[in-house]
């Protein structure tokens, strides 16, 4: 039997897992305050190593300093210090020092000669240019009471244990030692007793940094705090063998030993911090910190939010500097009167933000209560148990000479690890489930808070207080609890928008389908007063659309709640936008200076010149960029610990070379294209020739030929000054050219036409004339077709060319329009909804003369432009638009997709273009279960508001507003207004008659009879079932009601719904080949509703499904 011992008094056998009461009442409000501060945690964690921190130390400080010892943090960049310095060093210390290389986060230290004053080191060292930040090392202590000796039986005198419900759980954390399924408690102690029978099988190997540095194995422990810790965390259960600990039951747990702390139970910031760098890099899952410091150090801080940045829990003592209570009063431990004040400050590194600070608790008179000594303050996260905490031991206590094995003690250090060994539970059964375990940063650390805090015992005041925080933590209720796991889906950085789906979790990581409710939803962040509202849980889950335009970039916090669930978090980071540059990246013929802005305001900008990719190291920008040679610029902005993406310019700098100059006449005469001379003739400025009467769509007037330098065919260039002063483009491709291009070309047949240095500003269009056969294919290749600020691609076989066109002449013409046209329309629909993203071009081909409307395959357009909407603060669907002459509007095209600076879409026809964003929103839709829908579908110009600022998504949509929308989808062809004459209730002046013309001529609907169209009654969602049946189909190449061209079972579908006896038999098929193809699965309780009205949300739901097929 081993020696033990123990105190012979203990809680009585009355405190159980029970006692108190269950903290979730108060967990949301908590959790709720504790947002903004994760906010700020990302923040500094993505900061660390891009903003070292300067502050001068005092004399306090410098009176505190441990001798001999000196630790400092690099300015980014740097990694060594000057020669110079170190030869000061050298000097000051007669050679008697041992430097040591910086570390991964960039600290560099030094060990001297304690004879040596430490305020004389750091003169010498601050002085280095290569240096942000000096400090000396502090003192650190461990945060024991007293160790107390007795002989009882060991188990039962557990008593802390059950009081938080530990044995509950211990059957359903039953893990084995895989490596994948391991989870290690790094202990920062004194040590450990690596032969102890209760621990043996616990440990791994750790890491000496006093007493043989460097060192690594099983660090001994001639103190016996460490393996005390060690032992309330994890000692081995039901193995015969003295005391259980918290993880005890699970062989996945595992000790790690790291020495940090001398045979008194003191230590210094230095070996803190080499410590917490070698656990976390050895594999440690939770850093154990049974420790406390009166001084701060900004070296420490930087490991431990390095710790948490790869998703390390940090779990710290708070301290054991308090008196709370008087002589005699219930809870006096030391038989003193209070200290004035009676309640100390949380010690360091427990005061950083979302370390773990436990607080130890007391039972007395039946009822928890802080311990006496505990330390307090709003940085307080957890209590434990933490008086006569019986644990493994190895020194000699009672006098006897014989090291005892057990031993009881009290103090915040004895609190701390039975958190530590709790969180050591819910990480093993979260990598139990493997899904839930593929995040290793803060989330994880947020995940682990939060189910702690939220599931504590709540025994002072209401919510979190600074006596004990959360309140007492609780292990079956930390792990049992249903949890909320908050994921990302999608993620569309054009439109700056973050898809999350919301999952309410059980314990074994299933998700808990039978759960229905309403939550709430919390987005807060630094500087931020946050937003609020409610969120709808169906089968266990919800889906949100975040849009980044709300917000400043920089780190947000968001948190859903949930009655009955803990909490869960996600960490946004919101970039800043992407440099941009101008001039633009091009052919410049003359060195440039190139400036480079972001839309977000007050940003820094880091660039390189030499094609490398930029860091927060690189040279951060301060000006207008000289640009003497071909350079690429490559850039990106960065605010509050947030990077845009990386940004690419490249800028060709030619010399000026010899070109055509044309021969002008001695007397002006007609010439529909100037003629240069047959020997190109060096020429700095073009010489402009008097006559000629300019070609193709253009008027006449005076043409300059601009000089251009090219090893490739080269075409004729002219300036053409059209009717009205409008300066045109033209540039014409001979038949021999073409041919030449073909044959040079791996893929597409490029014709250029680009603007020179020479060329007029005033150049609003670009005319590209070159043969027709081009277009029938006669080189089988694409054509692309580049200016500089549109590109048009077509596809062989794109144009549909009459017999007999050899020898015709095909143009394409580029217009750059103003914000509105010579009659007034306007260029942008519904200004305050759509941010223009692009200019407006207006795009035409022609053949002989003879303009092509269609082309029988898509053709591609590029526009130059913006690569984000900053209009209203909010984010846009982003696509392009066409201005439909005939019924004078604008209509959407389909989305643009962002590639190389420039917006490219494909359409069927040239028309007026532009990019735009729709940036509009309802607010009774904020974060409504339908709100991406209706975006989707307003950005698509179908749907509108009921008025400027609402959606109304919960009324009933009738069917005449159901039909208007669904033809402006499909986009349905006219059709003559009598096609809907025949229904006695529609008025030809109806705004709902051509709509439903087009529609009934599309045999898309019918009436309620064959007079009637009820277009004011609601539409029920069988009849839009078949509607949307009908529409599908048609999409599919079918016709009507049938399943023939779109797929789908029908009727046979459509009796898996709760309610099919009471579709109507004209609906049954098209309800079936609904869920057939995926578009609806009816409501959570199995129904499908036939005859319930459809809601406007209900109805933009569905048909922006259908606009997805």
């Amino acid at each position: 039997m081993s020696a033990a011992v123990v105190l012979s008094s203990f809680v009585p056998a009355g405190v159980s897992a029970a006692a108190g009461s269950a903290g979730s009442s108060g967990s949301a409000v908590g959790a709720k305050r504790a947002l903004a501060d994760w906010a700020e945690v990302a923040r500094r964690i993505a900061e660390l190593r891009e903003k070292a921190r300067v502050a001068p130390l005092s004399a306090a400080q410098l009176r505190e300093a441990v001798p001999g010892k000196l630790l400092w943090t690099y300015k980014n960049g740097e990694n060594a210090l000057t020669p110079e310095t170190v030869a000061a060093i050298e000097e000051r210390t007669a050679g008697d020092f041992r430097l040591h290389k910086p570390n991964d986060a960039g600290i560099g230290w030094l060990e001297f000669a304690e004879t040596v004053p430490v305020a004389d080191m750091i003169r010498i060292v601050s002085r280095d240019p290569h240096v942000a930040r000096v400090e000396p090392a502090y003192p650190v202590h461990s945060v024991q009471e007293a160790t107390y000796a007795g002989d009882d039986p060991l188990y039962p005198l557990q008593w802390a244990l059950p009081a938080i419900g530990v044995p509950d759980v211990w059957s359903s954390v039953y893990c084995d030692d895989r490596p994948e399924l391991r989870v290690t408690i790094a202990v920062l102690d004194s040590g450990v007793q690596a032969n102890h029978p209760d621990l043996q099988r616990k440990l791994v190997p750790g890491y000496d940094a006093v007493s043989e540095p460097g060192s690594e194995g099983w660090p001994t422990d001639n103190n016996g705090h460490g393996t005390h810790v060690a032992g309330i965390a994890a000692a081995v259960a039901k193995n015969g063998e003295g005391i259980a600990g918290v993880a005890g039951l699970a062989d996945c747990v595992k000790v790690m030993p790291v020495k940090v702390l001398d045979d008194e139970g003191n230590g210094d910031t230095f070996d803190l911090m080499e410590g917490i760098f070698w656990a976390v890099e050895h594999g440690a899952d939770i850093l154990n910190l049974s420790l406390g410091s009166e001084t701060s150090s900004y070296p420490v801080e930087l490991a431990i939010y390095s710790a948490l940045a790869r998703g390390v829990i940090v779990v710290a003592a708070s301290g054991n500097e308090s008196d709370r209570y008087g002589l005699g009063q219930p809870g006096d431990l030391n038989g003193k009167g209070p200290s004035s004040p009676p309640v100390a400050p949380v010690a360091f590194p427990a005061n950083l933000p979302f370390v773990i600070a436990v607080g130890a608790a007391d039972w007395v008179d039946n009822r928890w209560i802080p311990a006496d000594f505990s330390n307090g303050g709003p940085e307080l996260t957890l209590s434990a148990p933490g008086v006569d905490i019986l644990s493994t031991y190895n020194q000699d206590v009672d006098g006897d000479g014989i090291p005892e094995q057990y031993a009881s003690a009290s103090g915040t250090s004895m609190a701390t690890p039975f958190v530590s060994g709790v969180a050591a539970l819910l990480l093993a059964k979260m990598k139990a489930a493997q899904d839930l375990f593929d995040v290793r940063d803060i989330r994880l650390v947020q995940s682990i808070w939060s189910r702690l805090t939220e599931t504590a015992t709540d025994i002072a005041d209401y919510g979190p207080d600074i006596d004990t925080g959360y309140g007492l933590v609780h292990a079956a209720r930390a792990l049992n609890t249903p949890w909320i796991l908050i994921e990302e889906v999608s993620d569309n950085p054009v439109v700056r928008e973050k898809q999350l789906r919301l999952t309410v979790r059980r314990a074994d990581g299933t998700i808990a389908s039978d759960v229905y409710g309403e939550g709430e939803l919390y987005i807060e962040g630094n500087n931020f007063s946050g937003i609020a509202s409610p969120l709808m849980f169906e089968n266990g889950q919800a889906y949100i659309n975040v849009d980044y335009y709300l917000f400043d970039a920089g780190f947000y916090w968001v948190g859903a709640f949930l009655e009955g669930a803990v909490s869960g978090g996600y960490m946004m980071a919101v970039p800043p936008f992407p440099p941009e540059a101008e001039p633009g990246p091009g052919t410049y013929s003359s060195p440039l200076q190139v400036q480079l802005t972001s839309d977000t305001p007050d940003v820094e900008i880091y660039y390189t010149l030499n094609g490398s990719d930029p860091d927060i190291n690189s040279t951060i920008y301060s000006g207008p960029i000289q640009i003497n040679e071909t350079t690429t610029i490559k850039a990106f902005a960065y605010k509050n610990g947030v990077r845009s993406e990386t940004r690419s310019f490249t800028y060709t700098i030619t010399s000026p070379t010899p070109s055509a100059t044309p021969m002008p006449s001695a007397t002006p005469t007609p010439s529909a294209t100037p003629m240069p001379s047959a020997t190109p003739t060096p020429s700095a400025t073009p010489t402009a020739s008097p006559g000629g009467s300019g070609g193709g769509s253009g008027g006449g007037g005076p043409v300059v030929l601009v000089p251009v330098a090219s090893a490739a065919p080269t075409p004729l260039r002219e300036v053409i000054t059209e009717s009205g002063g409008r300066s045109v483009l033209r540039v014409s491709y001979t038949e021999e050219q073409v041919r030449k291009l073909a044959e040079n070309a791996s893929d597409s047949i490029v014709l250029e036409a680009l603007r020179g240095n020479s060329d007029p500003t005033s150049i609003g269009s670009v005319q590209v004339e070159f043969p027709a056969s081009l277009l029938g294919g006669s080189a089988n290749k694409p054509v692309e077709i580049r200016t500089d600020g549109a590109v048009v691609r077509l596809k062989v076989g794109s144009v549909a060319l009459e017999a007999g066109t050899n020898g015709q002449k095909a143009t394409v013409r580029f217009e750059r329009l103003d914000r509105s046209d010579s009659n007034g329309r306007p260029a942008v629909p519904q200004s305050d909804r759509f941010a223009l993203l692009s200019d407006v071009w207006n795009l035409t081909l022609t053949v002989d003369g003879k303009r092509v409307s269609t082309f029988k395959k898509p053709v591609q357009v590029s526009l130059s432009g913006r690569n984000a909407a900053t209009a209203n603060g909010n984010s846009g669907v982003v696509a392009a638009y066409v201005f439909d002459e005939a019924e004078g509007r604008w209509k959407y095209v389909g989305e643009a997709r962002a590639e190389n600076d420039r917006w490219t879409f494909d359409t069927g026809h040239f028309s007026r273009f532009a990019v735009m964003a729709y940036t509009g929103s309802f607010e009774d839709m904020r974060l409504h279960w339908a709100e991406r829908a209706v975006h989707r579908l307003a950005a698509r110009l179908v749907v509108d508001g009921v008025d400027g600022a609402r959606f109304a998504p919960d009324r009933e949509v009738t069917r005449a507003e159901f039909v208007a929308m669904l033809v402006r989808l499909l986009s349905l062809p006219p059709a003559e207004r009598a096609t809907a004459a025949r229904f006695e209730d529609i008025d030809s002046s109806a705004w709902y008659a051509d709509a439903v013309a087009r529609a009934v001529a599309a045999g898309l609907i019918e009436g309620v009879s064959p007079s009637r169209f009820a277009p004011d009654e609601p539409v029920t969602r069988e009849q839009m079932a078949v509607i949307i049946a009908r529409a599908y189909a048609m999409i599919a190449g079918g016709a009507g009601n049938g399943a023939s061209a779109a797929g789908g079972s029908g009727a046979s579908s459509a009796a898996v719904f709760a309610d099919a006896a009471d579709i109507a038999p004209w609906a049954l098929q098209a309800v079936g080949q609904l869920k057939d193809w995926k578009l609806t699965d009816g409501y959570p309780d199995g129904r499908f509703a036939p005859k319930q009205p459809l809601t406007r949300a209900e109805a933009a739901v569905m048909l922006d499904r259908l606009a997805g097929r």
